[in-house]
């Protein structure tokens, strides 16, 4: 009996224990199967993949945008086009623009095939330099364009601008005279006018006239933004001192001194028959001799040359006409010469031994000494001379 039941409880035991690792193998079996169900799923040849398609970008306005002139320190926008010319979707991202003035607004930086968008920059003029050039850069995702830059261009003004920006007169016959023309742009407020124009050198005023009249806006002139237009000319009379003309015309307007108005500046030279040569103390350009710092206690001599040609009377003058640093300086004419031809007349300079002192350093046109030739020839009138001159005890 005792054998019979512990064969019982043997066979008991091995049956549950062939059971539960059955049961294991069948459970294990189970999810392994899953496990390479879903990866050969994930992973077969056979399965459908939808094509996502390729941006393209286009900018049917171009990448540019040139806004002529503007006012300094005004601001000014432009809007550009994007548009995606692909078949998939394209992505837009502002990636950095070249200074602080200049800011990209996206409308929409994700366009489906065929859409397309606005990118707005706006700036501000306020460089120092009177050509702007601004930009701002965007990142796509076009594997042809993966980047691309917007950007305006144009001229920074100031409140009135002229055309030409300096008058030129070039080398002129001082017997004859000319005239210049010019054009005044007023970007201002249009109830500011143009009131006056004046010549800047007092000394010479008398031998240049300025003239204006409003005229339209002119469509051809690249200045539609100017609020008004004004036509003006120079004239220079025939007898104009010889030599470098280094003026400005300034502008007067309704506002007086409310508004700054920069000059336009005149260049030139008068010239005649008559050639000043001189040494390394002659600054020809500008009819300067610069004599410099002079002691009293050992004087100063030099001299420059009147060279004439063409036809001119026999019975020929000069004389000098001083007109500051009279006891310091003694200018005189000298003996005539003939030379090849060429009549020659020099023109001696002495600072005297013991002679006061002067202060006439020439740094610039206003503080040199002036001094006159003048000929009894209405072909030759008056020739200016500056000299640089300090003298010293």
């Amino acid at each position: 009996m005792i054998r019979i039941l512990a064969t019982l409880l043997i066979a008991t035991v091995l049956g549950f224990a062939l059971g539960n690792l059955q049961a294991h193998w069948r459970t294990r079996g189970t999810t392994e199967f899953f496990i390479g169900s879903t990866s050969a799923s994930q992973t077969s040849d056979h399965a459908p993949v939808k094509n996502p398609g390729v941006a393209k970008l286009a900018l049917p306005g171009g990448d540019s945008f040139q806004f002529g002139q503007m006012q300094h320190g005004g601001s000014m926008s432009h809007d550009f086009v994007v548009r995606n010319v692909g078949t998939g979707p394209m992505t837009l991202e502002q990636t950095g623009s070249t200074c602080k003035c200049t800011v990209g607004t996206l409308n929409n930086n994700v366009l489906q095939p065929g859409e397309e968008t606005t990118i707005t920059l706006t700036w501000r003029a306020q460089v120092a330099t009177p050509q702007f050039a601004q930009s701002a850069t965007f990142r796509t995702n076009d594997p042809t364009k993966t980047e691309f830059s917007l950007k305006v261009e144009g001229r920074i003004i100031d409140s009135f601008v002229y055309e030409p920006d300096r008058i030129d007169l070039g080398d002129f016959l001082s017997y004859t005279g000319l005239s210049k023309q010019f054009m005044v742009y007023s970007y201002t407020d249009a109830d500011v006018e143009v009131t006056d124009l004046e010549w800047s050198d007092s000394s010479t005023s008398k031998y240049y006239s300025l003239s204006f009249e409003e005229v339209p806006v002119a469509e051809h002139t690249g200045h539609l933004r100017a609020a008004r237009a004004y036509k003006g000319e120079l004239k220079v009379a025939p007898g104009v001192p010889l030599g470098l003309v280094s003026a400005r015309v300034q502008v007067r307007t309704s506002l007086h001194q409310e508004i700054t108005v920069p000059d336009l500046e005149v260049y030139g030279r008068a010239v005649s028959d008559v050639t000043i040569i001189g040494g390394s103390y002659f600054v020809s350009d500008l009819n300067l001799l610069k004599i410099g710092t002079v002691s009293a206690k050992q004087g100063f001599t030099t001299s420059l040359w009147l060279v004439m040609r063409g036809d001119l009377p026999e019975d020929l003058q000069f004389t000098v006409d001083q007109l500051d640093a009279q006891k310091s300086l003694k200018v005189q004419v000298g003996e005539k010469k003939t030379d090849a031809g060429r009549i020659m007349i020099p023109i001696n300079f002495e600072v005297p031994k013991d002679a006061p002192e002067a202060y006439y350093p020439g740094n610039d046109k206003q503080s040199c000494a002036r001094v006159v030739i003048r000929s009894n020839s209405s072909k030759l009138t008056e020739l200016l001379i500056r000299v640089a001159l300090v003298v010293t005890k």
